[in-house]
């Protein structure tokens, strides 16, 4: 049985005009693609209007340097994770209302 990987860009399901706000009839597109056609999928998602700002507040683009204060780096990374844990769970809801099983695995 073959794996597929499925790759939804950010901009699809969110609204990147405005902060963290979804596309909720997007994801409701999404979540009908895949009501009967799941087994064997990963789905990937792009952050699209969430964890950027909180990126960008905090200079996360930067990385650690000596001269960038090492816990403020710290809390912007726990501050973009939680954005992007919002966005996964308007996803995990969706799938789940439809009764498609869904774990979140997160990179890192």
């Amino acid at each position: 049985m073959v794996t597929r990987i499925v790759k939804i860009g950010g901009a699809s399901i969110t609204d990147k005009a405005q902060f963290e706000s979804v596309n909720l009839p997007n994801i409701d597109f999404i979540v009908d693609l895949f009501k009967n056609n799941y087994k064997n999928l990963i789905l990937i998602h792009g952050a699209g209007s969430f964890g950027h700002q909180q990126a960008k507040k905090y200079r996360l683009n930067e990385g650690y340097k000596n001269t960038f204060n090492y816990e403020e780096c710290r809390l912007g990374v726990c501050d973009t994770r939680r954005s992007l844990g919002r966005l996964q769970q308007y996803l995990l809801d969706a799938f789940l209302g439809a009764q498609i099983p869904v774990v979140r695995i997160s990179p890192f």
